[in-house]
């Protein structure tokens, strides 16, 4: 009962500061953050600078100790691009759905070695799971890309919620 209150309450927070967010600095972050994803680069100047601006509105959307400002904005960013690489897979026809049942049933250690960013057996079979739960069209090198990226936020958000339950 407390995880789903404290996940209310958060995802209230991020909410607010999407809510504050001019809708071309949404666009341009998410377009960025496909972007990014898809051509295997890291974020740039403009980019980090566009999250900067969101974790800030986030922060004062949850005014308190740093840590906990600091958390919301992270939930916010993370947020933000799992919405913006889930909607690039479905436009290409990836099934999202069958994605997040295959991650949910993922084991935690191979959802943190993900999060590590490791490279072992265990994320490399997880990968190809997924690849098979998006469907015929996830096979290419850019799904494949979108569905890392996806994959990659996905568990963060899902850490970052409940870090707040704990």
């Amino acid at each position: 009962m407390m995880a789903a209150m404290s996940a209310a309450e958060d995802g209230a927070k991020v909410r607010c500061a999407l809510a504050r967010t001019p809708q071309t600095e949404q666009a341009a972050l998410q377009g960025a953050m496909v972007a990014g994803v898809t051509g295997g680069t890291a974020p740039s100047g403009a980019t980090e600078a566009l999250i900067a601006k969101l974790r800030t509105r986030a922060a004062a959307c949850n005014p308190g100790s740093g840590a906990s400002d600091a958390r919301i904005g992270e939930i916010a960013v993370a947020s933000v691009a799992v919405e913006s690489l889930s909607k690039a897979l479905q436009a290409r026809g990836v099934n999202v759905l069958a994605i997040n049942g295959r991650i949910g049933r993922t084991p935690p250690g191979v959802l943190d070695a993900v999060l590590a960013r490791k490279r072992d057996n265990s994320v490399r079979l997880l990968m190809e799971d997924l690849f098979a739960a998006g469907g015929p069209r996830a096979s290419d090198v850019t799904a494949q890309r979108l569905i890392g990226g996806y994959a990659y936020n996905a568990v963060r958000l899902a850490k970052l919620f409940a870090s707040a339950a704990s």
